[in-house]
């Protein structure tokens, strides 16, 4: 039988022992909180940063009718698009305004023509079968009753050109369309031009059927021109973008 020192001696041994296996075990959990809480905290720090920051950067600002650049002050920016397939209408934003959207039920086949009346700001929309039946001499009538100061933004959809006459043709030419002669059957064509002065820049594209990536089926890319007008009643110019 072991002496009472020595049972003693063990006791104590075997209680430092689970007096450190214990106090081991407490410095891991206060551990794991600790850094818990820390991490806890360095996540909150972290999102109010990103959204303090979310706050104070601009949102990126879309120039009006998508252009690649802003207009200068007192310019009208434009971007003038052909139709596309027989349900992919052309469309005309001017001065962030939808225009052709906003008279969808005066499009169609055809030439699309919008015109601007710089002296009150009014605009007309109409549009001419090129396809069927005989409106190219109607079309030549309209354009010619013009008044000076009238910016003219005609662009084609589905086809331009199967009935568009060698006199619209010739119209058109006079007007300073460089490619209205080259328009063939479902070829996409956009041309923005001015009554009673000259437009600075030359705004016109031409798209073939065939000789482009055939976005729409039968039909190849859109035809696009846009820019900025500069204009009043007195003074009409039109600066490139």
């Amino acid at each position: 039988m072991p002496a009472l020192p020595e049972i003693k001696c063990l006791q104590m041994t075997m209680l430092f022992l689970v007096t450190c296996v214990c106090c081991w075990i407490l410095g891991v959990l206060i551990g794991h909180e600790a850094a818990k809480h820390a991490i806890n905290i360095g996540i909150d720090q972290v999102e109010g940063i990103l959204k303090l920051t979310a706050k104070k950067a601009p949102s990126p600002r879309q120039n009006p009718c998508g252009l690649a650049q802003q207009c200068p002050p007192q310019h009208h920016p434009f971007r003038l698009t052909s139709g596309g397939d027989l349900n992919v209408l052309p469309r005309l934003c001017f001065d962030n305004n939808s225009i052709f959207a906003m008279n969808s039920d005066k499009l169609g086949r055809g030439m699309n023509i919008a015109v601007l009346k710089v002296s009150t700001g009014d605009i007309d929309v109409k549009s001419y079968d090129m396809y069927e039946g005989d409106f190219s001499d109607p079309m030549v009538n309209f354009l010619k009753s013009l008044p000076n100061g009238s910016i003219i933004f005609i662009a084609t959809h589905d086809d331009g050109a199967t009935r568009l006459s060698p006199k619209a043709r010739t119209v058109l030419g006079e007007m300073g369309s460089n490619e209205i002669a080259n328009l063939k059957f479902r070829d996409n064509w956009v041309f923005v031009t001015g009554r009673g002065f000259n437009l600075a820049g030359h705004y016109e594209q031409i798209v073939h059927r065939g000789e482009s990536q055939q976005s729409f089926g039968d039909w190849p890319n859109h035809a696009v021109s846009e820019g900025c007008l500069l204009y009043n009643s007195s003074k009409l110019h039109q600066t490139e973008h």
